[in-house]
């Protein structure tokens, strides 16, 4: 059995390889594409808005003093109502 080491010839498949690849690559990435729902549209608009809040640091200072003290008392369904008119606010 003889074995032909021609180098030329191995380099050559070699580029062709390449470039099929290269090839396939291009048309893989014209195809793809990202589809955001309407839900998604509108967490990222409360995520900005989170963002852009700004917070008062005397306030968070005090709620998390009254928290390790274990004095921290809050009405849940305050809370929840508050949250909710925030948001419908925002939303106008």
């Amino acid at each position: 059995m003889k074995i032909d080491m021609n180098i030329n010839r191995v380099i050559n498949i070699y580029s062709k390889n390449l470039n099929i690849s290269k090839t396939n690559e291009n048309k893989i990435s014209l195809n793809d594409c990202i589809e955001i729902s309407k839900e998604g549209r509108e967490l990222q608009k409360y995520i900005d808005l989170a963002k852009n809040t700004e917070i008062k640091n005397g306030r968070v200072d005090e709620i998390k003093r009254l928290i390790d003290e274990g004095n921290y008392n809050f009405n849940a369904e305050e809370l929840a109502k508050s949250i909710m008119e925030y948001i419908k606010e925002c939303d106008k």
